[in-house]
C-alpha cells in the first residue's frame, strides 16, 4: 500500500493519490452541480470581441456580460444538438472570416 499524500494537497490530488477516483468524480460533480457548471448546464461564456452581432445574424441566441464586469464575454445557451451544430457553424464561419484574424 503507497504511503498517504501529504495533507497540504488539495483534496483531489490526495483521492487521486489514494485511487479514490469514484470518491473525487462524486465530489467534482457535486461541485459542478451546485455552480451549474456543465453537465448540470447548457451554458458556456466566450471571449470574443466584435463578434456578438455576427452570432446574432445567424439566429444564435447570445447574452453579453457587462453586468458582471466582463465586457468581452458573451453567454451562450445551447438546447439541443440541433442548436449546438448552428452554434459551431456560425463560430467555424465568424472566425474563418478575414476580419477575425485581425482582431
Amino acid at each position: 500500500m503507497p504511503p498517504p499524500p501529504p495533507p497540504e494537497l488539495p483534496p483531489e490530488p490526495r483521492q487521486v493519490a489514494a485511487g479514490d477516483y469514484d470518491g473525487m468524480a462524486r465530489a467534482q460533480l457535486a461541485e459542478r452541480e451546485a455552480f451549474f457548471y456543465p453537465p448540470y448546464a447548457r451554458l458556456t461564456s466566450l471571449t470574443l470581441r466584435h463578434r456578438d452581432v455576427a452570432l446574432l445574424r445567424r439566429g444564435i441566441i447570445i447574452r453579453p456580460l457587462n453586468s458582471y464586469n466582463l465586457p468581452e464575454h458573451l453567454r451562450v445557451s445551447v438546447g439541443d444538438a440541433g442548436e449546438n451544430a448552428a452554434f459551431l457553424a456560425a463560430m467555424r464561419e465568424i472566425l474563418a472570416a478575414p476580419e477575425a484574424r485581425r482582431a
